[in-house]
C-alpha cells in the first residue's frame, strides 16, 4: 500500500493508492496522538469542527477509543436525539489510542518530504481556531 501527502488548494491531504485518504488536521490529529499531546477527547474540537472527522478515524480503524475513567458524577445524563433516548458521558473520560494500521499509515509518512510542512501548517491552523474561539 502506497500513502503520500499532497498539497491541493482545500490544504493537505493524504492518498492512499492515488485515492484521498484522509484530510491534513486527521494526520496532525494522529500525530499528535503518537507523541501522547492528547489527553483526553476533550480536545477533538481543536482539531475538527465536527465529529465526523474522528469518527472517519475510527470508522477506518486507524484509531480506538477506550475509556480511561469511571465518569464521575454529572459527567453522565440521558440524551434525547430525533426522539431516541441515549446516555451521554462527558469526552474527558475517553482517551483514544492509534492501532497498528494507524501506527503504519504515520511511519509510511514521517519520512515524505510534506510532511514537516503539514504538521506546520496544521499546528499553524490551530492556533489560529483557538485565538478565534477566545476572541
Amino acid at each position: 500500500m502506497t500513502y503520500a501527502i499532497v498539497q491541493t488548494e482545500k490544504g493537505y491531504r493524504v492518498l492512499k493508492d492515488k485515492v484521498i485518504f484522509l484530510d491534513g488536521m486527521q494526520l496532525k490529529f494522529m500525530y499528535d496522538l503518537k507523541q501522547n499531546l492528547v489527553p483526553d477527547l476533550d480536545i477533538i474540537f481543536s482539531y475538527f469542527e465536527s465529529p465526523d472527522q474522528f469518527q472517519e478515524l475510527v470508522a477506518l480503524e486507524l484509531i480506538t477509543m477506550r475509556p480511561q475513567r469511571v465518569p464521575g458524577p454529572g459527567e453522565k445524563k440521558l440524551v434525547e436525539s430525533e426522539g431516541y433516548p441515549y446516555v451521554g458521558i462527558r469526552a474527558s473520560v475517553f482517551r483514544a489510542d492509534l492501532t497498528e494500521e494507524g501506527k503504519r499509515l504515520l511511519a509510511a509518512l514521517i519520512g515524505t518530504s510534506l510532511f514537516t510542512e503539514c504538521m506546520s501548517s496544521m499546528d499553524e491552523q490551530i492556533a489560529e481556531s483557538l485565538l478565534r474561539r477566545s476572541i
